[in-house]
């Protein structure tokens, strides 16, 4: 998921490789992403427009 205009809104990707928890996609996200269970992401455009918070 790609947070776009304060919204969580579906990204098209492609895996290219992975090796443990990290994972080469294609193509490069512009915008912040989240990464999470597809069941979790899955939910997340139901909030519509979210604040998120960096640590």
């Amino acid at each position: 998921m790609e947070y776009r205009d304060g919204k969580f809104v579906p990204m098209a990707i492609k895996s290219l490789m992975s090796e443990g928890e990290n994972i080469l996609i294609s193509p490069c996200p512009t915008l912040p992403i989240a990464l999470e269970s597809e069941v979790k992401l899955a939910v997340l455009p139901v909030y519509g427009e979210v604040e998120v918070r960096e640590k």
